[in-house]
């Protein structure tokens, strides 16, 4: 079982703040946030995937984080197609965001059981025009 992050309500609000940041900077922002998160979320699933595939652990978790995966890059190629990296700043913006996200992940890691699931707050970062997410698996 996997229990979400003790930090959660914590995290909504900061995801919905830097979603509400990045899209007063302006669209390309926002897609720039949605980018860097996403970037950091198929990191996470794939370090998840590596350590459950090295011990055939969970196949059926497993699955569902592959799934969840692909739905990340999808949303992270969207967010480049839609001009992130035209975003005022990328550079910083895309490594700031990246940076703050590492750090939701490796909390989120600590105050959770085991596999822990990212944070899913930050994954609202594209306030001013929402992409789908899948939900994490509550187990």
């Amino acid at each position: 079982r996997v229990r979400p992050t003790a930090l959660q309500p914590f995290w909504d609000k900061a995801g919905f703040a830097l979603g509400a940041a990045t899209a007063l900077i302006g669209p390309e922002a926002a897609m720039a946030c949605t980018a860097a998160v996403e970037t950091e979320i198929d990191l996470h699933y794939s370090e998840q995937l590596d350590r459950l595939e090295a011990t055939n652990e969970d196949p059926e978790l497993a699955q569902m984080i592959e799934e969840f995966r692909e739905d990340e890059r999808e949303h992270r190629d969207a967010a480049l197609a839609a001009g992130a990296e035209r975003a005022p700043g990328y550079p910083v913006l895309s490594g700031l965001i990246r940076l703050g996200c590492k750090a939701a992940i490796m909390s989120a890691s600590k105050t959770s059981a085991r596999l822990p699931m990212i944070a899913y707050a930050t994954a609202s970062c594209s306030a001013s025009k929402p992409m789908p997410t899948a939900s994490p698996p509550t187990m």
